[in-house]
């Protein structure tokens, strides 16, 4: 019950740092602008990092975020598990040894290894509870690529609350054709601006409207005195870019942490059954059953549609839901910016958890489905 008071406790944190901002911005007089809501990851350069063929492939912001959540990851996988393998290795010196308060050298004394801990044991008891002992290599082997599953989504959903991330970036011209509406800016240093939903100062000339709107930078430079005052009056509009977006906001990224799962399963089916595995989609000797193995022969196709639509749904899951979630984030930061969002922000941190646990039962569920014989069916 402690510990589950001291999660609460961090989430409840972590949710006002994040709502914090949106407070006080409208008491410094700086208004929160809408952003624009686009489906497809932004590029960040404007040369491509490679190509193949005549595809290009671009430095994206999600790209950025998913490699972040790597990194973090890995390194808090490498905290827990030195911590524990030091745990054990005076645990093998000597079982019966305690520490200095009489708790013993396995248990970890800091609430972030117990979180951790924690939910690495729930997850090894539902794969052991699913999968079985039936042989241990196998049994690491699917719990590894269900743990890694869950943690990475996780990390992945939840860098969403840092500071800047889909906030921060590059500024540039709204392009009115792709149904960008655009704020104006406002000068806040040399270099930096932040976007105003008032109609604030839009430069038309210097270095902001010559970087983010070279095609409309030679109008300004030749226009004519009351020109430029009309130019003003109507202005130019901008948008942001971000830096960072929410990894799984990016179809590419859930597509392929499907594409994993889906292969994953029929992998463990192989591993499990062997080539008879395949039977279940293309059940020949079913046809020497008569008129029922003809049906049950049909029904095999109807598995590889459903094996097909497994990478669907996995892939827009996860999506859909963060995606929604994030301009659920967005829209209440602008109709009610003080307060409110905070009350999202606890909302999200929950989604993520839950579409991280989804997502990984899903896989694990799946496998042991594949895993388990059919010739009794």
């Amino acid at each position: 019950m402690k510990g589950l008071l001291r999660l609460l406790l961090i989430l409840l944190v972590a949710a006002l740092l994040c709502g914090l901002p949106v407070y006080l911005l409208p008491l410094l007089e700086v208004p929160v602008a809408f952003p624009h809501v686009q489906v497809p990851a932004e590029a960040l350069t404007e040369q491509p990092l490679f190509s193949i063929g005549s595809q290009p492939f671009y430095i994206t912001n999600t790209l950025i975020t998913t490699l972040i959540a790597d990194a973090v990851l890995l390194l808090l996988a490498l905290i827990a598990g030195r911590a524990a393998a030091k745990r054990l290795k005076r645990y093998d010196a000597n079982p019966k040894a305690v520490d200095e308060e009489g708790t013993d050298y396995l248990v970890p004394k800091k609430g972030i290894h117990n979180l951790f801990e924690t939910l690495v044991e729930y997850l090894y008891d539902l794969v052991e509870q699913i999968i079985g002992h039936r042989d241990k290599k196998t049994f690491h082997q699917v719990f590894a690529l269900v743990a890694t599953i869950f943690f990475f989504v996780l990390t992945a959903n939840w860098l969403h609350f840092i500071p800047g991330v889909d906030s921060v970036g590059i500024v540039h011209c709204a392009d009115a054709d792709k149904g960008m509406k655009g704020f104006g800016v406002v000068p806040i240093g040399e270099g930096v601006y932040r976007l105003d939903m008032a109609d604030g100062e839009i430069p038309r000339t210097g270095e902001l409207s010559t970087a983010a709107c070279p095609e409309h930078h030679g109008e300004a430079e030749s226009a004519d005195e009351g020109a430029e005052e009309h130019i003003d009056e109507s202005g130019l509009r901008y948008v942001i870019t971000p830096y960072l977006r929410t990894a799984t906001t990016d179809l590419n990224l859930t597509l392929a942490i499907a594409l994993v799962a889906v292969v994953g399963i029929q992998f463990f089916g192989v591993k499990s059954s062997g080539m008879a595995y395949f039977t279940k989609f293309i059940n020949l000797p079913a046809l020497e059953k008569g008129f029922l193995g003809y049906i049950f022969f049909g029904a095999g196709f109807i598995e590889i549609i459903s094996e097909i639509a497994k990478i669907i749904s996995f892939a827009l899951r996860l999506f859909g839901n963060l995606f929604a979630g994030t301009i659920l984030l967005f829209v209440m930061a602008f109709l009610i910016p003080v307060g409110v969002p905070i009350i999202f922000y606890l909302l999200e941190v929950f989604v993520g958890l839950i579409q991280a646990f989804v997502f990984a039962m899903l896989t694990l569920i799946f496998i042991g489905t594949a895993m388990a014989g059919h010739d009794a069916h």
